[in-house]
């Protein structure tokens, strides 16, 4: 009952922030931008659509091999299926049920798979992020990607450190680590799909803002990481509202019009949320939504079972200690 009061309170957020935001960029300049709007700039960001999906199921197809061995289309249909339930559940924690597209014993590693996919993501996007502070804001901001890209180099020479981080995440919600890692190839594999997918996401966003105001490229790609940088704290349905008052405040340090990045934001929400969400919906129908339901009940006991027997072996290990 409470996570669907939150999703309720989501709704209303979501709503009271983007009435905000139009009634801020005024009616009058939104419809000005939608008759200025040049269409084949829309259709260019279109066109790059299967290669922002294609990047993100190559990385989910390889983060995922060490542990179910899929076909790609098993992992075309997890991705697109994740979207649909993201879009029909409370936040986008329906994505991670991209678990039960997999005919596996084991979709409880699948779904921490999941937090490791989303984590290659956060890694891009603070990398990219640093390098736009150090372009825009000057010399100490290079410091800080310094760090993050030797952070990512570290990685890179040693993917043990991301599995040790995982089976403590592993431990504390199934009390069992996970039993594969990944090698220096699929890391390697995984980082460079998500940089490719960050870059193919800026590009879109550049085409959707061109569609109704020149902005440079060199903008386009300080202004993008910025405004995904404070989408990554949103709290509302899909990131709406928060993210198209990230690019109002990231496109307006260079004088864009709030109703240019407005328009833009909600074209992108269309083409990379929506879009995506609705061609899994026949996924979605085919897999049976309530046998799904059942799948994701038997994980939640599985993790329950799992939960304790690793309090009874604790509590053992605590008698031990009391009888040395």
């Amino acid at each position: 009952m409470k996570k669907y009061l939150f999703f309720v309170f989501k709704v209303f957020l979501t709503v009271a922030i983007l009435t905000m935001l139009i009634r801020l960029t005024r009616g009058e300049a939104l419809q000005a931008a939608f008759r200025q709007m040049q269409p084949r700039f829309v259709w260019g960001a279109v066109a790059l659509l299967p290669f922002n999906l294609g990047f993100q199921i190559l990385r989910w197809h390889v983060l995922v091999q060490p542990l179910v061995r899929p076909a790609v289309w098993q992992s075309v249909r997890s991705v697109l299926g994740g979207y649909s339930l993201m879009l029909i559940t409370p936040g986008r924690f329906g994505e991670a049920g991209r678990a039960l597209f997999f005919k596996s014993d084991r979709k409880w590693l699948i779904a921490v798979m999941f937090v490791v996919d989303k984590a290659f993501a956060s890694l891009t996007l603070l990398l990219f992020l640093c390098l736009s502070l150090a372009i825009w804001w000057g010399a100490h901001y290079w410091v800080l990607f310094a760090a993050v890209l030797l952070l990512c180099l570290s990685l890179l020479n040693h993917p043990q450190w991301v599995k040790w981080i995982f089976d403590r995440i592993s431990q504390r919600i199934y009390h069992q680590n996970i039993p594969s890692t990944l090698t220096r190839i699929q890391f390697v594999l995984a980082l460079c799909y998500s940089i490719f997918a960050f870059l193919v996401y800026a590009l879109q966003y550049l085409l959707l803002i061109n569609a109704f105001e020149p902005v440079s490229v060199r903008i386009g790609f300080i202004a993008f990481p910025l405004m995904m940088g404070i989408n990554a704290f949103a709290i509302t349905i899909g990131g709406l509202g928060i993210r198209e008052a990230g690019a109002i405040v990231a496109f307006g340090l260079f004088d864009v019009a709030r109703a240019s990045a407005l328009m833009a934001s909600l074209l992108f929400y269309g083409l990379n949320v929506l879009l995506p969400g609705l061609l899994g919906i026949p996924i979605l129908w085919m897999e049976g939504v309530g046998r799904m339901k059942a799948e994701g009940g038997r994980m939640k006991d599985e993790g329950g079972r799992r939960k304790d027997e690793g309090g009874r072996r604790k509590d053992e290990g605590g008698r031990r200690k009391d009888e040395g």
